[in-house]
């Protein structure tokens, strides 16, 4: 199983940021990219903004929509996995201060959406 305590994370540099892996190597930027659109931007986005329309008050939020558009799509590969709470901790944790099972889909999937496509 993942440790999802375990995951990849990104590091403020002269060049921008950098993520790596939880090994410690760096994902180079070509490799960052795709994942960002195929998983992120044009996956987990996506199907939230599909979703949250039909949310109900127990799963509006990021942390169960996580696991339901990973069990949805057939995400089992720990590398995506990682880089898939990597962005919902860049995303949401960050600028809301708070877990992904406490921020609200509804509340914040218009600013989201403006935020991540944006980068």
């Amino acid at each position: 199983a993942l440790d999802r305590e375990r995951v990849a994370y990104s590091e403020d540099n002269s060049n921008g940021w950098s993520i790596f892996s939880t090994d410690g190597g760096r994902i180079d930027d070509a490799t960052a990219d795709d994942l960002t659109s195929s998983l992120w931007s044009n996956g987990f986005l996506r199907y939230v903004e599909k979703q949250s329309k039909k949310i109900d008050t127990n799963s509006d939020n990021y942390e169960t929509m996580l696991y339901q558009y990973e069990a949805d799509n057939g995400i089992t590969d720990p590398f995506q996995k990682q880089f898939l709470e990597l962005e919902e901790s860049s995303s949401v944790v960050l600028e809301y201060a708070g877990d992904p099972d406490r921020v609200s889909v509804r509340a914040t999937m218009d600013w989201l959406r403006c935020t991540s496509a944006g980068m």
